[in-house]
């Protein structure tokens, strides 16, 4: 691992608070300018994070049954997901992939994370499966790690954050105050998408 992108990590997760939105893209661009890192050994570094992810996934497994990372099996830069819909919510019962696309840059840079199964969320792109979470853009940091991405995601859809829908049917349900309409689509895309079909 790069000795020089194994210390801007640690720079990021010890300063992480002292560091401004707007300000962490122009330090990491800076800092690879001036590190003279090439891009095989920011990848090198990549793939030594990520290897250390899976290993800790596979320790994990016991530990958080709602959440199952698989690597896939010839990109490392490929992930899925298996979420459990949180209790309480729409979504219990229901079981939720996604789908974890990883830039070689990572963890400076985050994942880009979508859903493949369909979901009725104000936060969650109907179409698309985007995620509208902010520590998947600019409130990332290298302290995250995938497995908490995921509890993340399963806690934005405990708490849906109806002012910044990328489902605007959703949304509109929320911000008028029809909790029942909401829940009642939500649960019915949850039936149909995220259950097993029986018999």
């Amino acid at each position: 691992m790069s000795p020089f992108y194994d210390w801007i990590c640690q720079f990021y997760v010890l300063q992480d608070e002292c560091l401004t939105k707007s300000f962490k893209p122009v330090l990491v661009s800076v800092c690879f300018e001036f590190s003279g890192a090439s891009s095989s050994k920011i990848m090198q570094a990549s793939r030594a994070r990520l290897f250390k992810e899976y290993k800790e996934v596979q320790r994990e497994k016991a530990v958080d049954p709602d959440i199952q990372l698989v690597c896939d099996d010839s990109n490392i830069y490929k992930w899925t997901a298996l979420i459990k819909g949180p209790s309480e919510t729409p979504y219990e019962g229901g079981v939720f992939q996604l789908a974890f696309s990883i830039p070689e840059q990572y963890p400076l840079l985050p994942p880009q994370v979508r859903f493949l199964t369909k979901i009725f969320h104000p936060n969650v792109h109907f179409k698309t499966g985007e995620i509208c979470l902010d520590i998947l853009k600019n409130a990332w940091s290298p302290a995250w790690t995938l497995q908490s991405v995921c509890r993340a995601i399963i806690a934005l859809m405990a708490h849906p954050e109806p002012d910044s829908p990328l489902n605007c049917d959703s949304g509109n349900l929320l911000r008028s105050g029809d909790v029942r309409g909401y829940r009642s689509m939500a649960r019915m895309y949850t039936r149909l998408a995220a259950m097993p079909k029986k018999g």
